[in-house]
């Protein structure tokens, strides 16, 4: 029996070809007897091809596109081409800020001159940090030094005396803001400095015959308000900023410590009008020198600001702080502790932050910070 698809030879019976599947018509395939072979005709028909699968192709596209997308990156990662995001240039070190290593492996501590880090940071697929690596720790900008353009030195009688005498307008008070007291400039300033402020500039000026300073006279009708001293406004003003570099308005003159009183001793106030600084006043009273300061050394911040720490000395108690001549200030301590009738003990020491500046070409300063 003949297929006549394929012609593949089948056994009698057979009802489909077990090559090509065909159907099998037994009456036309059973071949005459004594032929012992047939050899297919030319009308035989072969199979049919079959349409090439498209999938290996597809898949080798997809295998190129994957190596290009991910293959060259890494490449140019390897090689520092390009970096990733998270890998920003590294900045020069500057003074604030610094640089420590994380030893997340093999460190006894596993913790970093910042602090521990957090479990999951940088960790490797086992589990552990990468060793050795290094983490920016930011801390506050620290500020650039400068040097002082304005040189304090206290082997020269004049830088000597001026500093001085700066420092003793603090230390002479029996009242306001003293060398015992607290004063920052970069601190907010609170209605109770500012009056301590306002305080020291009035003592000051009345313990050394400030030329500026004046009683209220009779016929003015702010004397029948109690108030007994008056300066121009302005030049009060000016004093604050020269001595503190604070910069007061007529409305910071304006104060009434205890309400209801009008006169002295007991009102406490002082207020603006027709460009005088009016306030009360205790005349009369003389306060004798609460100490004379010497500086014992000064340290350039830079900035023109200086660091100044000085020991107060007591001295004669009849004495007044305007008989204390200026130069005074400048003579060597054993002298001048003798001029002004002190012990060589100091009764106390402070620091200071003092801002170099020139006055009418002569060296000056203001305050920055007591204590």
């Amino acid at each position: 029996m003949i297929c006549q698809r394929c012609g593949t030879i089948m056994a009698e019976g057979s009802r489909f070809c077990t090559e090509c599947g065909a159907p099998l018509d037994t009456a036309a395939s059973q071949a005459p007897a004594g032929d012992t072979a047939v050899q297919p005709t030319s009308q035989q028909q072969t199979p049919a091809p079959q349409r090439a699968s498209k999938a290996p192709t597809v898949a080798v596209i997809a295998v190129v596109l994957i190596a290009i997308f991910i293959g060259v990156p890494a490449v140019l990662f390897a090689t520092g081409v390009i970096t990733a995001p998270w890998e920003h240039e590294e900045e020069p070190v500057t003074s604030g800020t610094s640089i420590s290593v994380v030893m997340n492996e093999g460190d006894a501590t596993g913790e970093s001159a910042a602090g521990e880090a957090d479990a999951d940071d940088g960790a490797d697929a086992d589990g552990t940090g990468a060793v050795g690596r290094t983490q920016r720790v930011e801390s506050q900008p620290t500020r650039e030094f400068v040097p002082s353009s304005i040189q304090l030195d206290l082997s020269d009688r004049d830088d000597y005396e001026a500093i001085n005498v700066f420092i003793s307008n603090f230390s002479e008070l029996a009242a306001g803001l003293t060398t015992r007291d607290h004063f920052d400039r970069d601190e907010p300033l609170t209605d109770d400095m500012r009056f301590e402020l306002i305080r020291f500039m009035q003592y000051h000026m009345a313990y050394n015959n400030n030329p500026h300073l004046e009683g209220v006279s009779s016929g003015d009708a702010m004397g029948d308000e109690g108030y007994a001293m008056r300066i121009p406004a302005d030049y009060f003003i000016d004093l604050m900023d020269r001595y503190f570099g604070l910069a007061f308005t007529e409305s910071d003159l304006v104060y009434d410590k205890n309400p209801g009183e009008t006169h002295a001793p007991n009102a406490d106030r002082g207020t603006v009008h027709d460009g005088w600084f009016y306030y009360v006043y205790e005349t009369g009273v003389a306060w004798p020198s609460q100490g004379v300061s010497a500086v014992t050394s000064a340290t350039d911040l830079g900035d023109n600001l200086y660091q100044v720490t000085f020991d107060v000395y007591q001295p004669s108690s009849s004495l007044l702080p305007e008989d204390i001549s200026m130069d005074t200030y400048g003579l060597p301590l054993s002298d001048m502790l003798d001029a002004v009738g002190a012990s060589s003990t100091p009764i106390y020491s402070g620091t200071a932050v003092v801002e170099a500046r020139y006055d009418d070409g002569e060296i000056a300063f203001t305050l920055y910070r007591m204590n």
